[in-house]
């Protein structure tokens, strides 16, 4: 388990705080772009961000009180399903272009195929509109009356969740070798990293 000890006399709350403005105001800084002029590498960027961010808010939540998170949305969840298939349309060009699939697996001929994906990517790109994040202000606010030690208790827990459940799926995949077991652990595996960069940003 991480030591969740802030250093040079910096409250963990503060640090937290300073983590959070951070992320909100790298993701948001995507808000007007034009996505349809987007590469591959400004989409990914821009997905890890909100992906980075849901772990932030995940934080934020296990520390809340139901009735506080009752009504509460994460837009950066929002942000990240928005993203997400275009992000899984540049992935099959990519993988194409590598020649990972051969005409015999597809039956057709791999320019034909190519060209074909492209042109979905083009059109999902052109169809690709950024969801509205809404005003930081609710989340300031919650930042400021939030407890130091319920922050703390929450950055354990999670810590250890993610670790228990990673240990299930490592030991599920080592068992049955299947690609989607592995997929899953690798999944949490991310998860679980993203975490851990909050947990440093906050004690280094």
């Amino acid at each position: 388990m991480t030591a969740l000890s802030p250093q040079n006399n910096v409250p963990l709350m503060d640090r937290f705080s300073e983590h959070w403005h951070k992320q909100w105001r790298e993701l948001e800084e995507y808000r007007d772009f034009t996505w349809e002029l987007a590469d591959v590498e400004t989409l990914h960027v821009a997905r890890v961000l909100s992906r980075r961010l849901r772990t932030t808010h995940q934080i934020i939540f296990a520390a809340l009180k139901p009735t506080q998170k009752k009504f509460l949305q994460d837009p950066a969840k929002a942000v990240t399903r928005a993203l997400r298939e275009a992000r899984s349309w540049d992935v099959a060009v990519q993988y194409l272009k590598a020649g990972k699939l051969s005409e015999k697996w597809t039956g057709h001929s791999m320019k034909w195929l190519l060209k074909a994906i492209q042109k979905r990517s083009k059109k999902n790109r052109e169809q690709l509109s950024f969801p509205p994040m809404g005003s930081s202000l609710v989340w300031e606010k919650l930042l400021v009356d939030l407890p130091s030690s319920r922050l703390q208790e929450a950055l354990s827990q999670l810590e250890a969740d993610f670790a228990a459940k990673l240990k299930k799926q490592t030991q599920r995949f080592l068992k049955s070798g299947s690609k989607r077991d592995l997929h899953q652990a690798r999944i949490t595996l991310k998860r679980w990293r993203y975490l851990q960069e909050v947990i440093q940003y906050c004690t280094e």
